[in-house]
């Protein structure tokens, strides 16, 4: 959920391990894998992941406690690999389906979708557009 306060001990730190952060983790490694398999497959979506991943560690306080524990801003610079990694999957999808047209539908159908979520967000929070 939207928060307005992701102050100090707002989230508290995980100390032991529970079933979601053990899926997390089970996660994190399952995606590390996939993008050292892909490596020769699919080096550009191999690349995306294992960039998200490296640049996610610095800022998800797993590597170093860095003193913030949630901010979205901390994503925007993961978020690239992230980016890197879907469109090569779209490339390799339509290449594969011999469906040239799928690899930009699909693209615009998820920028689509992220705007109507934003949209959605948006008047959720009152906000005005001319913030």
């Amino acid at each position: 959920t939207l928060s307005a306060d992701y102050s100090f001990d707002q989230i508290p730190l995980v100390r032991s391990l529970d079933v979601a952060t053990t899926v997390c983790l089970l996660g994190l490694l399952g995606l590390a894998a996939a993008g050292i398999a892909l490596r020769r497959l699919l080096p550009a979506a191999s690349y995306g992941i294992l960039f998200f991943l490296a640049t996610w560690a610095l800022t998800s306080n797993i590597v170093v406690t860095i003193g913030t524990i949630l901010g979205e801003r901390l994503l925007y610079f993961p978020s690239a690999g992230a980016c890197i990694a879907v469109a090569a999957g779209l490339v390799a999808a339509a290449r594969v389906l011999r469906a040239p047209w799928l690899a930009p539908a699909a693209a615009a159908a998820l920028v689509l979708l992220g705007a109507g979520r934003t949209w959605a967000r948006r008047r959720i929070t009152g906000r005005s557009a001319s913030c």
